[in-house]
C-alpha cells in the first residue's frame, strides 16, 4: 500500500495532469485503520503524515466470504446532503 501511494504521490508531483486526492481501499476486514496509514516515516519536509490528512479516504468492505459485494458505482445521485461541522 505505502509503495502505490508514494508511486501515486510521485506522478501527480511529475506530471500536472495527474491530481491525487481521493483514495478508495477495499477491504475484507474493516477493522483496519487506513486513515491512520503513515506513509513516510521518516517525516520528510514535503512527505505525508497520516493518509487520511493528505487525501480524502473511502472505504468500501468486501465481505469475506467467496460471495462479495459487487465494486462501488462510479457516481452516486444524492437528494439530500447533511453535514456536521465542528468549530474549534
Amino acid at each position: 500500500m505505502q509503495d502505490a501511494i508514494m508511486w501515486l504521490r510521485d506522478t501527480a508531483r511529475k506530471d500536472p495532469k495527474v491530481t491525487f486526492k481521493r483514495v478508495l481501499i477495499c477491504t475484507s476486514n474493516p477493522a483496519i485503520p487506513w486513515e491512520l496509514l503513515v506513509i513516510n516515516e521518516q517525516h520528510e519536509p514535503d512527505g505525508l503524515g497520516f493518509l487520511g490528512t493528505e487525501v480524502a479516504v473511502a472505504r468500501w468492505h468486501l465481505r469475506s466470504s467467496i460471495t462479495s459485494l459487487p465494486a462501488p458505482p462510479e457516481q452516486v445521485m444524492l437528494r439530500e446532503l447533511a453535514v456536521i461541522r465542528a468549530a474549534l
